[in-house]
C-alpha cells in the first residue's frame, strides 16, 4: 500500500532549528516530541496526501481522503470563518488577482488562503511567487541595517528629490543645500526610497544584504506541504543596483504572497521564520493519530532586538505612513484600538503601457496585548484598469474580524 512502508518504519521527523532567547509559547513540549516520535507519517508523506487537494475550497475543516486503498482523515489548520469571510470580501471585478494569505506568527499555521483572478492560471496566487515585491523588501533592508549598526529608527539621514523616485543622483555620496533629513522611522513609514538606496549601498552593501535576503527566506524553499513558489532576491554588484534592490524599486525582486505573510510574522514572533503548515494532523481509519505538525523553525530572520525594532518601524505605518489613511480612527474601533498593528505598503507597476497592471501590497500584524494574540497577513491586489479595493483595506477587514471572533476569556 501507498503509505505502508512509512507506517511500518514509523517515522516522524521534526525540525525545529534552535533559536535565540526561549522558544515561542506555542512550540512542542519535551512530551510531545516524545509523542511525535512515535507517529507514523511525515511532512512529506502528508505533502503527498493532499497532491491535487485543495484545503481551502474543502466546505469543512477535516476531509477523509482515500489513497491506494487506504482512508485517511486530515484536519486542516484553516481558520474556517475567517476564510469564509475574506472570500466574501473578494473584489474582482475590478482586479486581475487578489491573494490574501493569513498566518500563526508564533507557529507558522495558515489561517487563511484567499485567493482569485484570471491571472492565478487557475492555481491559488498565494502560493505564487510570480509578484513584485516592491517596498515590502524594505523590511529586510531595515532589519539588516537595524542589526547591523544597532539603529534605533531615531537615526538621521539627508536625501534629496522626491520621495518615491530612485535616481543616481539622489543615493550619491554628496549632498546639497536641497537636502533633507528625515529619520528611518519616517523614511520606513513614508517609503522614501532613495533613504533606502543609500542604506543599501553605505551601511549594508552586497554580502551583507543578499544574507539578509536568505535568512528572511528568499532563494530557499519554505518546507510547507503546500507547492509554494521559491520566493527570490538577486542583489547586484553594482552600486544603484544594490539601491534599487534595497528600496524594493526593481521588479527582479519577486514573492508569494504565503512568504509576505511570513515576513511580516518574523516582527513579531522574535525574528522566526517558521514553515507554513496547511494541515494539523492525520488519522488513520481506525482513528489512530498518525501526523502531528509541530512548529518548525525553517530560518533565524533576525535577532529578537532587530524584529522588535522593525515591528515599531511597522506600527509607523499604520499611525502616520503610507497606511494612516486605511486605518484613521483605528483608535475608536471596539476591536482595532484594542490591537497594536504594523505593517508595509508597496506600489509598482509592470512597467508596460499597453495592458498596465499595478501591483499593491501590504503586509502586516496585529496583536492584542491583553491575550497575546496574534495574526500575521499579506495583501495583494494586481489592479487592472480601474483601481478596486486596496491591499490595505483587505488587512484592517481580516484583523477586526480575527480579534472580534476571538474575544479573550
Amino acid at each position: 500500500m501507498f503509505f505502508a512502508a512509512c507506517v511500518s518504519l514509523a517515522v516522524y521527523s521534526v525540525a525545529l532549528v534552535a533559536s535565540p532567547g526561549p522558544r515561542p509559547e506555542s512550540a512542542a513540549t519535551e512530551e510531545g516530541f516524545g509523542a511525535a516520535a512515535r507517529l507514523a507519517l511525515t511532512s512529506r508523506d502528508v505533502a503527498g496526501l493532499l497532491s491535487g487537494e485543495r484545503p481551502w475550497e474543502w466546505p469543512e475543516n477535516t476531509r477523509s481522503l482515500t489513497r491506494h486503498g487506504e482512508t485517511f482523515t486530515l484536519k486542516s489548520t484553516l481558520d474556517r470563518d475567517l476564510q469564509s469571510y475574506l472570500e466574501s470580501k473578494l473584489d474582482t471585478r475590478h482586479s486581475a488577482v487578489v491573494a490574501l494569505a493569513a498566518v500563526d506568527p508564533d507557529t507558522g499555521n495558515i489561517l487563511a488562503l484567499v485567493g482569485d483572478g484570471e491571472a492565478a492560471d487557475g492555481e491559488n496566487p498565494c502560493l505564487r511567487a510570480d509578484y513584485p515585491a516592491a517596498s515590502v523588501f524594505k523590511m529586510i533592508t531595515a532589519a539588516a541595517a537595524v542589526e547591523a549598526h544597532d539603529l534605533t529608527g531615531d537615526e538621521l539621514i539627508a536625501y534629496r528629490g522626491n520621495d518615491h523616485t530612485l535616481y543616481r543622483y539622489q543615493v550619491g555620496r554628496r549632498e546639497s543645500r536641497r537636502s533633507r533629513n528625515t529619520t528611518l522611522e519616517n523614511a520606513f513609514a513614508r517609503s522614501i526610497n532613495p533613504v533606502f538606496g543609500k542604506i543599501g549601498i553605505y551601511l549594508l552593501g552586497h554580502d551583507l544584504l543578499k544574507q539578509k535576503a536568505e535568512s528572511f527566506g528568499f532563494g530557499k524553499a519554505l518546507g510547507s506541504e503546500l507547492p509554494v513558489e521559491t520566493s527570490r532576491a538577486p542583489v547586484p554588484d553594482d552600486d544603484f543596483g544594490i539601491a534599487e534592490c534595497a528600496s524594493g524599486y526593481n521588479r527582479e525582486t519577486r514573492i508569494s504572497p504565503l512568504h509576505g505573510a511570513l515576513l511580516a510574522a518574523a516582527a513579531v514572533n522574535g525574528g522566526l521564520i517558521f514553515s507554513p503548515a496547511v494541515i494539523d494532523s492525520v488519522y488513520a481509519e481506525n482513528g489512530d493519530l498518525l501526523y502531528k505538525h509541530l512548529p518548525e523553525v525553517r530560518s533565524i530572520a533576525c535577532s529578537p532586538k532587530a524584529a522588535e525594532r522593525l515591528g515599531r518601524l511597522m506600527t509607523a505605518t499604520v499611525t502616520e505612513g503610507t497606511a494612516r489613511k486605511t486605518f484613521r480612527r483605528a483608535e475608536r474601533d471596539p476591536v482595532l484600538s484594542e490591537l497594536i498593528m504594523g505593517g508595509k505598503t508597496g506600489t509598482i507597476s509592470n512597467g508596460e503601457d499597453k495592458n498596465r497592471l499595478l501591483y499593491d501590497w501590504f503586509v502586516g500584524y496585529a496583536r492584542r496585548p491583553e491575550d497575546g494574540k496574534k495574526l500575521a497577513i499579506a495583501c495583494l491586489v494586481v489592479h487592472d484598469k480601474v483601481l478596486g479595493t486596496k491591499a490595505a483595506k483587505y488587512a484592517r477587514w481580516a484583523f477586526t474580524r480575527y480579534f472580534e471572533d476571538n474575544l479573550p476569556g
